[in-house]
């Protein structure tokens, strides 16, 4: 294998033996912290997102009501209250770094703090997992391969960047460390892979699939009886059993033992860590009188059923998974439309742009190893201007990446297992990009162990940074650049089919045309007592504020899909009497993007309602409140007969 990897390999200079070489882990989290920090202070955040802003709501919530298990938040009435999804784990390194702060420095100031340090303390040791991985991959210079894999990878360490306080960061490290953990053998590794892989599933079900072939593999390896497959299965088993009841006791209050929340962790999530848990440990002593690999396999599989089948029993409502509660009208109009709930076939804005040479890139790193397997055996103007734009860059970066490991693994003919393991990591995690866009920003964590080796082939072995055995992972190869070729021809499948078969963007409804404005110049309200807000969602998370008193009805948030939907009925012009929305909602005031220039005929025409409301023009029911000719949003009080009519919010 060194030969593969002896691009990469050539030997340190004296400066880096003496310092960096030393501490690869240290000095590598430290320039990339820089960086972050450095991009953070411009007020560029690569992945920021609106989750942040809901969790630092939920974080300051918990550290003034001081109750970890009250999962109900202020502010967002629907009129039923909203109760988030995310797990008290989540917010423990915020509130503990806060906690201790707020005595010096004040409440505000220690938020501030803890939301810009804990996600730097976090990477620390996600950078070491990373470079567990890659020193498994047998580099002669593990060290050397680090940082370059991580720039490859930064968008997916991008997930640390200060200020980026949702759960993805924690999810990530978890991965590194279950997988890290899955490379190495013993049962010592195996038993904390279970601890690990049940807080990740706890922490959230987004990396299921992840997880599951974490689950696979200890599986194949009892029933192949690899490297003390059966021992490391059982001991594995217990640990995910015992720290999904331990995980359950810490997150989930005595009064909701018995609740079945299909979005969050609960208890159908503890019933299929315990059974899958049971069943690995179960499985060893269940084969002692008739242990054939063909027996091993039956055992699991009749367990594995058994499984699901009490699952399905107990649990009928979570069949659907997490979004089980939202409306079929609310995810026609809504949650259908989001880009990351699309897969990449439905995202023609960011196939026929500039970020897919990118991505490409990374594909061809991901697939790079499988060619290098097989290569011993031979073988419209506005349109263009979306075609070169930069989310072409990206998928071909992601590409090219996600598919080398594959290559060098078919080369290998799978008798190096680590290499083994990462391919069918970076395969999965292609897959999940595709089909589901959410999980794009993950994909570059195995794009840069696939970039990195196709760098090792590619470099020429006399280059300073290469060292004297780049050639060798090329060997079989008719062309070297043929290693590019697996994530090239998926970018160029991809960007012909939306090209010629891709179909057309759905139009907008009222409830996104009323959303969109700059949101960042909202300002500050002071809201009068009993105030209750309803927008479009976007707008409403905005306006979310810790202020007592003041509630908003919508934000883009599955768990609020209510308020959600009473917000777009209420803008939508199909809805007969927009009034009676209101009524069921408790709304006091009504909130909307303004349109200060001239009429727009069209807007008119197809979003009646919305179009009255955005240019100042509303029912009698509704009394614009004065906001000035600056002021992104109309703002409206509610005229209703039923209850005391609330003034206007001043401006702060």
């Amino acid at each position: 294998m060194a030969e593969i990897y002896g691009g990469l390999a050539g030997s340190p200079s004296a400066w880096l033996r003496s310092g960096y070489m030393r501490s690869p882990v240290v000095w590598t989290w430290l320039g990339l912290a820089l960086l972050l920090s450095g991009l953070a202070a411009l007020g560029f955040q690569p992945n920021g997102d609106l989750d942040d802003v809901l969790k630092l709501h939920e974080i300051r919530y918990v550290l003034t009501s001081g109750n970890i298990f009250e999962r109900t938040l202020p502010g967002i009435l629907q009129p039923e209250p909203f109760v988030t999804h995310w797990p008290v784990l989540v917010d423990i390194p915020y509130v503990l770094v806060a906690w201790v702060l707020t005595p010096a420095i004040g409440l505000e100031a220690s938020l501030a703090a803890a939301s810009y340090a804990v996600p730097l303390l976090l990477l620390g040791p996600a950078v070491y997992f990373f470079y567990r991985i890659v020193s498994a991959l047998d580099f002669a210079y593990p060290a050397i391969v680090l940082p370059l894999a991580v720039g490859f990878a930064f968008r997916s360490f991008a997930e640390f960047a200060p200020g980026r306080i949702d759960y993805h960061n924690l999810e990530v490290l978890l991965l590194l460390a279950s997988l890290s953990l899955t490379l190495t053998p013993g049962r010592i590794a195996a038993l904390a892979n279970g601890f690990v892989t049940a807080l990740a599933l706890a922490v959230s079900l987004e990396f299921a699939l992840f997880f599951s072939l974490v689950l696979g593999l200890y599986a194949a390896d009892f029933v192949l009886s690899a490297r003390d497959g059966a021992s490391r299965l059982s001991v594995f088993g217990l640990a995910l059993a015992a720290a999904a009841a331990i995980l359950f006791v810490i997150t989930v209050p005595p009064v909701a033992y018995g609740v079945a929340a299909c979005d969050t962790y609960s208890a159908p999530h503890l019933t299929a860590l315990v059974c899958a848990g049971l069943s690995f440990a179960a499985a060893p002593m269940l084969v002692r009188w008739h242990d054939t690999p063909v027996w091993r396999a039956a055992v699991l599989v009749i367990l594995a059923a058994t499984s699901v089948a009490i699952l399905v029993i107990l649990f009928p409502q979570c069949l659907g998974g997490p979004y089980a509660g939202v409306s079929d009208y609310l995810r026609d109009n809504w949650l259908d439309r989001i880009g990351q709930e699309k897969s990449l076939f439905a995202r023609r804005d960011f196939v026929l742009s500039s970020d897919v040479l990118p991505m490409t890139i990374l594909f061809i790193g991901a697939l790079a190893p499988v060619v290098i397997s097989t290569g011993d055996r031979g073988g419209n103007r506005a349109l263009l201007i979306f075609t070169l734009s930069s989310y072409v860059l990206s998928m071909i970066f992601l590409f090219v990446g996600a598919l080398a490991p594959a290559a060098v693994s078919m080369r290998e003919r799978g008798r190096n297992r680590p290499l083994l393991i990462i391919t069918l990591f970076s395969l999965l995690a292609l897959v999940h990009a595709i089909l589901y866009f959410r999980y794009i920003r993950y994909l570059p964590i195995f794009s840069g162990l696939g970039l990195a080796f196709l760098f090792a082939v590619i470099v020429p072995a006399s280059s300073k940074f290469a060292g004297s055995n780049g050639t060798g992972a090329s060997a079989g190869l008719q062309s070297k650049y043929s290693l590019l070729v697996p994530g090239l021809v998926l970018s160029v499948a991809i960007v012909l089919f939306h090209l010629v078969a891709s179909p057309a963007e759905p139009r907008l409804v009222a409830a996104e045309v009323a959303d969109r404005c700059d949101l960042s110049s909202i300002g500050a309200f002071g809201w009068p007592e009993g105030t209750r807000v309803l927008s479009p969602p976007l707008i409403g998370i905005h306006l979310l504020s810790p202020q007592p008193g003041q509630a908003v009805v919508a934000i883009p948030f599955h768990a609020g899909a209510r308020g959600v939907e009473r917000a777009y009925r209420f803008l939508d012009p199909a809805t007969a009497d927009p009034r009676a929305v209101l009524d069921t909602a408790q709304a006091t005031h009504v909130a909307v993007c303004a349109w200060r220039a001239g009429p727009l005929p069209e807007l008119m025409a197809s979003y009646p309602f919305a179009a009255s409301l955005m240019e100042g023009r509303p029912p009698p029911w509704l009394v614009e409140c004065t906001g000035g000719a600056s002021s992104p949003l109309r703002i409206y009080r509610y005229r209703n007969a039923g209850q005391p009519e609330l003034a206007c919010p001043a401006r702060l």
